[in-house]
């Protein structure tokens, strides 16, 4: 049997690079394994994804033929999942992307001698992972437990994304080892706890309310690549060394004048003299077409507090459409009659409706529901769920 090419697409593993992988639907399970053993023979990684948050338990059973061959493997779904225990048989896994919607099972990946790299929400039961002593790459989703907090492989790239709380890193075996970290989404972050990385070469901290030590990058002798997004601090940002690049957005309080023009001097990306004004978080916009109205989010962060506690994830357009659409919630069970079509993406909420009294009734509302506390703001996004 010839191998479906249509169910071929690219991936970007985290080692670099660009590669291929074979995507299998949660509702379409292979029953032979001649295409798995095929795809994988060719080097791609096996792709399982789809599903929903109230489908049936979807079992990893028809990887068991192939198990000691696989290389790279994704498991995306929101259905529950049982076969786990099947991956510890993964003899030859580089890599693992592992998010279900839950699973009871647990899987020993410390002992897989070449698996490298992992993505997804340290769990119970993938938490072996970072017990693995060749882990090179990690991308955490969410908060890290704290049975769990450290990792025994000699990191070379270190990313997490939410929780908010979690404001210190994980104990590395060798810090020494790790080139690359990144930090997205954190409420404080103290830069002397990079202490000891001395061949960190690049740092990305993005969405963080309040850094210090900034003058510990100082104490970075590789750094060459230094990105700041959204981020706050008390000190001076004159004690920022001068490296190679430099990304500087949203900072708050605004530099000084004789920072940002060291900045330019230096080729960075840096911020206007003076702050513009900021611009309006909920819009109602007509669409470009004339006929539907929109309610756009354009900004995240008065929801964030609320994320963190529902998602214990970052903010994005896709937050700001669960928080829309359970302002929609709320107004139809007062008995309105609303029509909503979402159309969303990472980093822009877009809600349309088809007249203008929908579109006007929910952006007012929302508009209050923004300057709620964290948690009414947290029950509308789980209505829109």
């Amino acid at each position: 049997m010839a191998l479906d090419r249509g169910r071929v697409f690219p991936w970007y593993p985290l080692s670099g690079g660009e590669a291929a992988e074979y995507v299998i639907e949660v509702e379409d399970p292979p029953t032979d394994a001649a295409d798995l053993r095929e795809a994988i023979h060719e080097g791609m990684r096996i792709t399982v994804e789809g599903g929903a948050k109230s489908g049936p338990d979807f079992s990893l059973a028809f990887l068991d033929p192939v198990i000691g061959e696989v290389k790279d493997l994704r498991i995306s779904t929101w259905n529950p999942v049982t076969g786990v225990s099947c991956l510890s048989g993964a003899a030859r896994l580089r890599s693992l992307e592992f998010e279900v919607g839950s699973s009871s099972e647990t899987a020993d990946l410390e002992l897989l001698p070449q698996l490298e790299a992992f993505r997804g929400k340290i769990t119970r039961t993938v938490g072996s992972v970072l017990r693995n002593a060749n882990l090179k790459y990690l991308q955490v989703d969410g908060a890290i437990p704290k049975t769990s907090a450290s990792v025994a492989g000699p990191l070379q790239l270190f990313v997490q994304q939410g929780a908010r709380a979690q404001t210190v890193l994980p104990e590395l075996s060798d810090a020494s080892a790790l080139k690359r970290l990144v930090r997205i989404g954190v409420n404080f972050f103290d830069l002397d706890q990079l202490d000891g990385m001395s061949n960190l070469t690049e740092l990305t901290l993005s969405l963080c309310r309040e850094v210090s030590g900034l003058s510990a990058l100082s104490r970075l002798p590789r750094l060459s690549s230094l990105e700041f997004k959204g981020v706050g601090t008390r000190e001076l940002w004159e004690s920022i060394p001068n490296v190679p690049f430099g990304l500087m957005q949203e900072l708050t309080p605004h530099p000084p004048k004789s920072v940002l023009a060291n900045w330019r001097r230096l080729n960075w990306i840096a911020p206007l003299d003076a702050p513009s004004k900021q611009v309006e978080a909920l819009v109602l916009d007509e669409a470009g077409d004339g006929d539907s109205w929109g309610v756009l989010l354009t900004r995240f962060d008065h929801l964030a507090e609320a994320v963190s506690v529902v998602d214990d994830a970052v903010a994005s357009g896709l937050h700001g459409e669960r928080f829309l659409l359970g302002i929609v919630a709320e107004l139809r069970r007062g008995g309105a009659v609303l029509d909503p079509e979402p159309d969303s993406e990472g980093g822009l909420t877009a809600v349309y409706f088809s007249d203008r009294p929908q579109a006007a009734l929910v952006f007012e509302r929302a508009r209050e529901a923004l300057g709620s506390s964290v948690e009414a703001k947290s029950a509308y996004l789980r209505d829109g769920m």
